[in-house]
């Protein structure tokens, strides 16, 4: 007969709504639906911060009647960048990252 001395069985097992001790490896891999909503609403943020610098380029351009901050090529694609991202990379994961959260 072969006897089996266990200590501490269930302390070493990580259960599933612990969280990690330190916060980058918190959210940087996680399965948990909030990790991954708060993960959607900070990247959605940094995107609406790019299609905002892209929105102050656009008025600026339009502060004067001359074009003489950027080419006009370079406006209209600016112009249509500022759609896409604030439409694409700012407002549908924003609602994402809420319904989530």
């Amino acid at each position: 007969m072969t006897h089996i001395h266990v200590e501490n069985a269930g302390s070493s097992e990580l259960h599933h709504h612990e969280s990690p001790h330190d916060w980058k490896r918190y959210f940087s891999f996680s399965t948990d639906h909030k990790v991954i909503g708060i993960q959607y609403l900070v990247t959605s943020f940094i995107f609406f911060l790019v299609g905002g610098i892209f929105a102050m380029v656009i008025r600026g351009e339009l502060l004067t009647p001359d074009s003489d901050l950027i080419d006009r090529t370079v406006y209209n694609g600016m112009f249509t960048m500022h759609g896409t991202v604030m439409l694409f990379l700012w407002t549908f994961p924003s609602l994402v990252g809420l319904a989530n959260s």
